[in-house]
């Protein structure tokens, strides 16, 4: 069986130590990016400051798995194995090499994506594919259940990954060249909800950023942050909070303000009214 070791982030680790088990084919050790990370995993855990050469080939490991990692990984780390190093990614590459496929996966309307175990290259996602698995993206979908989604898919794709390799005789096949959207880091503007999108675009950013960020939009001159909003609820106006658009209307119903915090737009309503009789007595 293929000695390996795995450098992971929660979620998308946690998944992968879940098939590892249920297969039986454990890494050697972990490379965690913080010390709480894996801490109840009965596995040996490394610091990536604690990496060295050395300790890869001491430990005569073949591969390094990579489920979800914040940096891009030195080529020093992959060349110390014997077979490279694998990365899974959570998009159908060449579309959307980057940091945070999820996230524009949905804001951009796709109606599938998937995962790609590529070889691990000095170019950012561009190395090889060895397999690529895929699913639908409903139209429910949010950030939070494709990545959780996409985390189990590429748990099992990389226990695939990991039984191919031990088998001996690998197929890979080069990316194709041109130019593919990307997934870059999100920023804070990248949130805004403007009142020149449609109402499709405005439902498709707040999905894509619940519930990890929430989506920014500017109610009676405060910005507020929007999880969910609903086209039937715009009939009943009075209970919910109103977002128009460039071609209709969208109520929120559930937003988080910095003064009230989490709550439906309903009960957002209702704090503004008891505010507004307040004020006024």
């Amino acid at each position: 069986m293929l000695r390996y070791f795995l450098m992971a982030l929660p979620g998308s680790g946690d998944a992968f130590i879940a098939e590892a088990m249920r297969a039986e084919i454990l890494p050697l050790f972990i490379v965690r990016m913080d010390s709480n990370d894996f801490s109840e995993v009965n596995i040996p855990l490394v610091s990536r400051d604690e990496l060295t050469s050395a300790l890869i080939k001491e430990s005569e490991i073949d591969s390094v798995i990579v489920a979800g990692w914040e940096e891009k990984i030195p080529s020093w780390i992959y060349s110390s194995t014997r077979r490279g190093g694998w990365n899974i990614h959570p998009s159908l590459l060449p579309n959307y090499r980057g940091h945070n496929p999820y996230f524009y996966a949905i804001r951009d309307g796709l109606k599938e994506t998937g995962i790609t175990v590529h070889s691990l290259s000095e170019e950012l996602d561009c190395g090889d594919i060895l397999l690529q698995r895929r699913i639908a993206i409903s139209k429910s979908d949010t950030i939070g259940s494709l990545w959780k989604r996409l985390n189990q898919l590429g748990a099992e794709a990389g226990i695939e990954t990991i039984r191919l390799l031990s088998e001996g005789e690998i197929k890979t096949f080069c990316q194709p060249k041109g130019k593919y959207p990307t997934a870059p880091k999100v920023k804070s503007s990248d949130f805004i909800l403007s009142s020149e999108m449609s109402c499709e675009e405005a439902n498709r950013l707040v999905r894509a950023c619940n519930p990890f960020y929430g989506a920014y939009y500017e109610i009676n001159g405060k910005k507020i942050k929007i999880f969910e909003v609903d086209t039937l609820a715009c009939n009943q106006k009075r209970k919910n909070p109103i977002l128009r658009f460039r071609d209709g209307e969208l109520a929120a119903t559930i937003i988080e303000d910095e003064e009230y915090g989490l709550m439906s737009g309903e009960k957002y309503i209702s704090k503004l009214r008891d505010n507004l009789v307040q004020e006024k007595s």
